[in-house]
């Protein structure tokens, strides 16, 4: 046999053996990356035996070597996913409009500033995930679209957790923090209700503000990231 043949046969089996793992990663079967180590094993055992351990071997070509060299490239990034525990490489959908529900709970009230809990709750039966800032928007009492600035970040009221992926479990909250102005002066915005969408929502979810439209000064927000229900 020649050197080769021996790294096409090489070649072939570890092939065959990539597939073998591959298909019991996707039965997330418990044992698939010790089985593709023995395999791996013994496909390089065969191919020490064929390249070193016999007289009438000729030299490895550049083909073959480079051949090895890309499977071996394989078989390190195969190695390193198997090392990937399954429950940390599948992750939950972000939410979904039709998914969650948007309150607005907590009113608080001090020197001229309004803030609010932003609610979303997970109303479906899967988890999924929201991560960054809320977008929001304001609305007028007939639906009509106002001008509004929003600022990602802290509000008058709370410090900023920062951006994050937060898991809602089915029936979880994540909840942000919003803040606004509410003394009057030149455009200010009278508002009735908020949009809150979160990245990734085909569309807005709106909560009414209050039973009558609010000021909101120069229609600014301040609003920051999603937390889990209970940090901040």
């Amino acid at each position: 046999m020649t050197t080769d043949t021996a790294a096409c046969a090489y070649l072939a089996e570890t092939a065959k053996a990539y597939a073998e793992y591959e298909a019991e990663i996707t039965r997330a079967t418990a044992g698939a990356g010790a089985r593709w180590h023995e395999k791996l094993g013994a496909a390089a055992r065969r191919l020490e035996q064929a390249t070193n351990g016999g007289t009438t071997m000729t030299a490895p070509t550049t083909r073959t070597l480079a051949a090895t060299a890309a499977c071996a490239t394989l078989i390190a990034a195969s190695v390193a996913c198997a090392a990937i525990p399954a429950s940390a490489s599948a992750q939950a959908p972000r939410c979904r409009t039709g998914q969650v529900a948007v309150t607005l709970e907590h009113p608080v009230r001090q020197g001229g500033n309004q803030g609010w809990t932003i609610g979303l709750q997970d109303k479906g039966n899967a988890a999924c995930t929201v991560h960054g800032y809320p977008r929001l928007g304001l609305e007028g009492r007939h639906g009509q679209r106002l001008r509004s600035t929003t600022q990602d970040g802290p509000t008058y009221f709370h410090g900023d957790p920062g951006p994050s992926s937060v898991l809602l479990q089915p029936g979880g909250f994540a909840v942000a923090w919003l803040a606004y102005g509410t003394v009057s002066g030149p455009g200010n915005v009278r508002a009735h209700s908020l949009t809150v969408r979160t990245e990734g929502a085909a569309s807005h979810k709106t909560d009414v503000l209050a039973s009558r439209s609010v000021t909101i000064t120069r229609g600014m927000l301040d609003v920051t990231a999603w937390a889990p229900r209970g940090k901040g």
